[in-house]
Parts: C-alpha cells; structure tokens; sequence
C-alpha cells in the first residue's frame, strides 16, 4: 500500500482558483477489513452511517464524526448470493436497496429489492428478476425521493434499458419504462429535479470525455431531454461511473471516474473526481480528488457524502475502503465553464458557440470555436463537410483548427478527413451518433465546441429529422442558417 501511494497526485485547489472544494485530504483507510461499495450517509448530531458488501449481503455501521465506528456491523438482507449494491435514503428515513444476483444463466443475470424502515430492519423484499437474458443487472442506479422511487437496467443488446418505477413504500413494481442509453448505464445515477420536476438519469459515454444527463418528467417518466457536457479537456480523457450526483446548493456535485486511455490501467480503475455543475448543467469546474499520473492500479466505486460543511468522497483502493475528506466552499460565483457541449440535444440547435478556455493569457481574449449545428442524415450513403468558419477571435488573430472524433456508435471506424483545417470531411460507416469536437487557438488560448452527426435517425435523437436524399452524384446544400454543412451523395 505505502508503493501505491508514493504513486498517488493529490489535487487541491490552488489559491486563487475558484473554491468548491477546498482542503482535499489524502487518501486514508475508512476501516481495516476488505469490501467494496462503500457508502455514507449523515446521521445524527455530525454522525454517520456505513455500509459496505461482503460475504454476499450488504452490511451497516455507525460512526462518529471522525469515521471511527461505533458499533458492530448489522447484516441487512441476510442472504449470501448479493453482487453490486445500490442504496438511497428516503425522504421519510426509509431506505431503499437494490442488488444484482448471480443466478442461473450467469453473472448479475438477477435482482433483488429491498426496502427497509429507519433503523434499518428488513421490512419487506422483492425478487425482480433471475435468470434474465435480456437484461443485466450490475452497477444499477436507484433513486428514492419524494415523487418516484425508481432504478434502471441496462440492456443486454440494444440501446435501450429498463426504467422501474416503484410502489411508495414497497419493493414491488408499480410499472415499467424505458431508458434512453447508447451510452450505458453502468454506474450511473438517479436524482429527481424537483425545481423542473424531472428525474434526471446522469451516466456517461461507454469511452469518451461526455457526461449525459437524460431528463424525464416527473408524471409518467417519459424521456424529455438530454444534456451533454464536455467533462475530460484531454484527447484521451475517458470519463465514467458517476455513480453518486448530490444536490448541493444550487449546484450539482458528481463524483465519477475519469482517466487518460493512453495509459495502462488495471481492469476499470482510474483517478477520482468531483465535478461541479449548476442548475442548468454547465460544467463549473472538475476537481481532482486522487489521481494516478502512471496509470495502473487506480481507484473504484466514487461517492459523496455531505456533513454540513464537510464533504466525503469515498472509493476503493484494491477492494480496501478509502476516503478522503474536504471542505465545502462557496465564496466565489464563476461564470460557467462553456465546454462546447452543454445543452439540450434532444433538437437539431447548435450545441454551444463558445468554447472551454485552456488558459486566457495576460490580457488576451479567448477564440469563439462554432463547429456548426447538429444534423441528422438518413442513411451512411452522405460524405459531411464540417464547417468551423464562423468560428472567430475576438482581436482578429489568426486561428488553427483541430477537428476531433470525440464519440462513435458502435462497430465504426469512421476518421476525419482534413482534421487540422477550417473545414473537415466525415464519412460515416454505420449507423448511430457521431460526436465531433472542434478546438481553435490563437496562439495564446483554445476555445472548444462540439456538434453531433446523426446518421439513420437512431433513437436518442429526439426531434431530428433528416434531409431529403439527393439524386445520385448530385451536391446537396442544406439551407439552414449558419449551417455550414455540405452533404454530397456518394455514387
């Protein structure tokens, strides 16, 4: 363990940057036997209370503010057959527990819920399923709060996952939805927007720097939206697993996983952070909690706990239970970093103009990156000429362009044509979304913008339509505003 950590980059905040996590710790052992799934939860008078898996159930503790335990652990399901955990407190002090079994076909091919009462006696469970070949029940979000409880299910094969909506105090199902994916579920979250009344599904691109937010409304659970945030600035950043979203404020607190696919890394393991949303989604700053500059073996499992004005973020270190514990700051109120990707993309609007600024220099004013609106077509048989030239520098400097491919649907080997000029070509290979990210540079700093080809209508697209298909080797401009994009149909 002392090797590992001599590994270890422990970010704070530096003077000066804007404070939302302040004073991060190093990592420290929660408790000395072995577990995963660790969660927290605030009790009474600054206490909490701790659970972990093992031996196949799911166990609890109490602690005291320092996290020393205070009590002996407490079985909760009593069965020996529980894989991955997820745990929600209830508004009313009722918690709810779901968990994925192995049955009879294979791993998490099975799922249990639980609900117990405030102290944390079984009340009643629930067999959801077992030997399900069309589902798979791992890393499940669930939410309990004060309009849906619910959890989500990721499909076996396709792009779309099931959305369980549960009776008010029960374990059993009150009916059935779908979830949106392409991309997964796994370790993703659940949280209801009261605000908007929704229930927002936050999750993440199977590889690639975009957090997904999905919203649903609050009445029937139906899909209404979904927002995209560009979370990882480097050309390998692979951001996943934000396992635990928590309402803080008026800002939105994830913790997730996020690393650099360049580098060898053991199974799922990678470098914890919290990031820092408002209300609408625009990304105010990621924060590094632990990091692994090498690769190797990293962290897993990320979650939060708020205590007043302490915030806890959890994680294993090879199945050790750790955390590291930090301060929650709001003295500043930035505007939001525009990374280019925030907004809703349920329509064909432009997904953002300005771009994430890498450094502003002294006294100089970032670039504009416009990669254009998005689009959908309705079949491979299109060669797209991507368009940054409405993209501009406030002082007239001259800019350089690097287009990027920054999401392809499954089984593509599409690459760009032209990346480094104002003008790009894209020739998709299959059907799906096509996430493009445009960076532009004066010299001294880089703006960031990013638009989605949407090749067959796929579902996911909300309402995209796609252009009438031209006579073969005719050129076909289509007369949106500020486009910018040329469609030539392949003979």
């Amino acid at each position: 363990m002392l090797a590992l950590l001599a590994t270890m980059s422990l970010a704070q905040a530096a003077e000066g940057d804007i404070k939302y996590v302040i004073g991060v710790t190093g990592p420290q052992d929660l408790t000395q036997d072995n577990g995963n799934w660790s969660r927290l939860f605030p009790a009474e008078n600054g206490n909490w209370n701790y659970f972990r898996a093992s031996g196949g159930d799911y166990l609890h503790w109490t602690m005291d503010s320092d996290l020393n335990l205070t009590s002996s652990s407490k079985k909760l399901s009593g069965r020996t057959d529980l894989v991955d955990h997820a745990l929600s407190l209830c508004p009313d002090g009722t918690w709810l527990h779901v968990a994925s079994t192995n049955s009879f076909e294979g791993a998490n091919d099975g799922a249990r819920i639980f609900r117990y009462d405030e102290n944390l006696d079984k009340a009643r469970n629930y067999k959801l399923a077992e030997a399900d070949t069309e589902y798979t029940y791992n890393d499940a979000p669930a939410m309990c709060s004060e309009r849906v409880d619910a959890a989500g299910f990721q499909a076996v094969e396709g792009d779309l996952g099931k959305l369980v909506i549960l009776e008010k105090g029960k374990p059993t199902v009150a009916r059935e939805g779908t979830l949106k994916l392409d991309p997964g579920i796994g370790g993703s979250s659940l949280i209801y927007d009261a605000d908007n009344d929704e229930v927002l599904h936050v999750h993440a691109w199977p590889v690639g720097p975009i957090m997904v937010v999905d919203h649903y409304d609050g009445t029937n659970v139906e899909w209404v939206k979904r927002t995209e945030v560009r979370v990882g600035p480097g050309e390998g950043d692979n951001v996943y697993w934000p396992q635990s979203v928590s309402r803080i404020e008026d800002n939105y607190f994830v913790a997730h996983m996020l690393r650099d696919e360049k580098l060898q890394w053991n199974q799922d393991t990678g470098n914890v952070y919290v990031s820092v949303f408002d209300l609408e989604w625009n990304l105010l700053r990621s924060i590094p909690i632990i990091t692994f500059p090498d690769g190797g073996q990293g962290a897993m499992q990320p979650w939060l706990a708020r205590n007043g004005d302490e915030l806890v973020i959890l994680f294993d270190l090879s199945v050790q239970p750790s955390y590291a514990r930090a301060v929650l700051s709001f003295d500043e109120d930035p505007d939001p970093i525009d990374t280019g990707d925030t907004g809703d993309t349920g329509d064909t609007g432009d997904t953002g103009d300005t771009g994430d600024t890498a450094d502003t220099g002294q006294g100089n004013a970032p670039p504009i990156a416009d990669a254009g609106q998005d689009i959908t077509v309705s079949d491979i048989g299109y060669v797209l000429t991507l368009d940054g030239r409405d993209s501009s520098d406030p002082e007239g400097q001259p800019l350089s362009f690097s287009w990027a491919l920054t999401g392809l649907p499954p089984g593509s080997i599409s690459e760009l044509e032209d990346a480094n000029e104002p003008q790009a070509i894209l020739s998709p290979d299959v059907a799906g979304v096509y996430t493009v990210t445009l960076t532009v540079s004066d010299g001294t700093s880089e703006a960031r913008d990013t638009m989605q080809v949407i090749v067959g209508a796929p579902a996911g697209c909300g309402g995209c339509s796609a252009p009438a298909s031209a006579p073969k080797g005719s050129l076909a401009l289509l007369a949106v505003a500020g486009l910018g994009l040329l469609l030539r149909r392949r003979d």
